[in-house]
């Protein structure tokens, strides 16, 4: 008969250091191919970029290798954001115990997607804005980045001149 582990069973300093390391490291490992991601998604109407392998090249030209990391600082703390998502659910979930099977699991699901998400929402927005920040140095006129998105025209119309 198998055993269902709890959070009372787990050696917590172990756990938090391994789990952020591991998921660190992959942070590290993906984090570039998210970078171009976004880059090409704010593409509108005109291409700073014309694919995936176009925009890895001008990253690496224009940028060098530190460029595929351009606000990854942000985005590693997404590391501990899922940390305190895990510990939130599971000492919520702890504290639930006395209720019934669906509030054991409801209950904490929602407490811990609020505060995860209370924390690591505003932290995407900023990790995004830092990325394309580089695409500026590739062709100015183009991107805005207040907006976030690559200007169509960068001039206004010759009947409102």
């Amino acid at each position: 008969m198998s055993r269902q582990i709890v959070w009372d069973d787990l050696d917590k300093q172990k756990y938090y250091f391994w789990g952020c390391t591991v998921f660190l490291g992959i942070r590290v490992c993906v984090y570039p191919t998210n970078l171009i991601k976004t880059r090409l998604q704010v593409q509108k109407g005109t291409q700073v970029y014309k694919g995936s392998y176009d925009a890895f090249l001008k990253v690496l030209r224009s940028e060098g290798i530190l460029g595929f990391y351009r606000g990854f600082p942000v985005f590693a703390l997404g590391v501990l954001f899922g940390q305190a998502y895990i510990t939130t659910y599971e000492y919520t979930k702890h504290k639930c115990s006395h209720m019934n099977l669906v509030m054991q699991g409801l209950l904490p699901g929602c407490i811990a997607s609020v505060a995860g998400q209370t924390l690591s929402v505003p932290a995407d927005v900023i990790t995004q804005r830092l990325q394309i920040q580089g695409m500026k140095a590739q062709d100015p006129k183009k991107v805005d980045l207040q907006s976030a998105t690559v200007k169509k025209n960068t001039r206004a119309p010759e009947s409102c001149v």
